[in-house]
Parts: C-alpha cells; structure tokens; sequence
C-alpha cells in the first residue's frame, strides 16, 4: 500500500505542458489505474497526452513514455486483422512479440524496472516498408486489456518502440517509448531517466 498521507499529493499527469517533477500517471487501462498508483520524473519540455502519456515532440518525432496492460499481441503487425496471440504474462509478450510478423524485434534482455524484473527489447518498423499496404494503413502491435482495448499503433518506416515488459500483480505490463532513428542522445537520455524514475505500487 502506498503510504500517501504524510506527503503532499503528487500532480497528475494532464493534456498540455508539464512542469518538470514527479507525476502520477494513469495506464491506458482504468482498472489497472484503480488498482496501482504509478509515479515518474517529467524532465523540461515534455507534456500530457491525456493522463496516460508524457511525450515531446521533437525535429526527429515524439517520444516518451506511456504504461500499457497488454491482453493480446497480433500475429502480423502489418495484416493484423487476422489472429492474434492472447497474453497472460510478460513472458507470453515477449516470446509474442519476438515471433510477430512484419517488424524487426531486438533480442531481449533482462533489466530491471520499478523494482521488478523486466525484459527488455526494441522494436522497429522496417525503413523502407509500405505502411498503405497494411489494414488501416498502420502497423498494430498489440491490444490493451479487455476493459480498455487500447491499439498501439506505429505509423512510419523506421519508427521504434523502446519497450520494458514486467509482470505487475499478475498483469502483463509494457513500458512504452516511441524514439526516431535520428533522435539525439539526449532525448534517448531522457526517456531512460523517466523509465528509470517509475514506481508502481498498490494503492
């Protein structure tokens, strides 16, 4: 449990600019919200998308961070009205995710995250790949969980995902943060740094 009654309230995570300090963000799933407080450092520049994403835009594209429960993954993240792969844990995402057709995964590698254990591993679409071929015209990686079923969407040839996946009280969860290939070391700094920053707790 969090205990939150001898520390002023944290600020939550809100559209438009942020000041830089530690916000409460929400997931994209309002059960999982209910039920975990989550908390990050916002560096200067970033803003709201919501209350569920920090991001900035940059020269390069945006990028920052956004806390995901994972249900399903597509097979093929091109064609990916066809099947998809139900997950019931970080391990079924990743090996999903290693295995989905269309883009190009990292081998994964275990980190640490939030205090957990966690995998982690990028991924990329291809550079020269024709994104008016796929259905909607967009690649899809997976579906968020059955209360929200949240898409995650790449849109661009060689647009990445930098991804950390844990299991958070039997919740598959993935750490998201979109990164251009000409994105500077310091915007890859800062997303590490807030990556780094993230507490999950039971409220």
């Amino acid at each position: 449990q969090v205990d939150i009654g001898s520390a002023p309230p944290l600020p939550t995570v809100s559209d438009g600019p942020l000041e830089p300090g530690r916000y409460v963000i929400s997931t994209t799933d309002p059960d999982f919200t209910a039920s975990h407080r989550i908390t990050l450092d916002v560096p200067e520049g970033y803003s709201g998308e919501g209350d569920v994403g920090v991001l900035k835009d940059t020269p390069a594209g945006n990028t920052g961070v956004v806390v995901w429960p994972v249900a399903d993954v597509f097979v093929d993240a091109c064609q990916w009205r066809g099947a998809r792969s139900a997950v019931s844990s970080a391990d079924d995402v990743v090996a999903a995710l290693a295995d989905q057709k269309a883009l190009s995964p990292t081998t994964p590698t275990d980190v640490t995250v939030a205090g957990s254990a966690a995998t982690y591993m990028e991924l990329t679409t291809p550079s020269q790949a024709k994104v008016d071929r796929c259905d909607d015209a967009r690649f899809t990686v997976w579906d968020g969980s059955d209360s929200s079923p949240a898409h995650r969407y790449l849109n661009n040839p060689g647009e990445a995902q930098l991804l950390w996946i844990l299991d958070v009280d039997g919740t598959p969860i993935v750490i998201g943060a979109p990164i251009s290939a000409d994105s500077s070391a310091q915007d890859r700094a800062e997303v590490l740094q807030m990556v780094e920053s993230i507490r999950i707790d039971p409220r």
